[in-house]
């Protein structure tokens, strides 16, 4: 009865151990979905700030013209 007990005990640990691993790849699995959506995010951030940069500068040149121009 007790070889019994024991071998259950260690069949639940056994099942523990396996729904930790599959709970570790799953965490792995959507750490790299992070990184690919972070690497993602910035890359347009940087295109959105290149835009804005460019918008702003003929922006000022457009007012600096229609300044010297009247």
């Amino acid at each position: 009865m007790v070889e019994m007990s024991a071998l259950n005990h260690l069949l639940q640990q056994a099942q523990q151990i396996e729904y930790l691993y599959d709970q570790a790849v799953e965490a792995t699995k959507n750490v790299e979905i992070g990184n690919k959506e972070l690497t993602q995010a910035i890359q347009r951030n940087s295109s959105s700030r290149t835009f804005l940069l460019l918008f702003l500068v003929v922006l000022t040149f457009s007012v600096l013209f229609l300044d010297w121009y009247s």
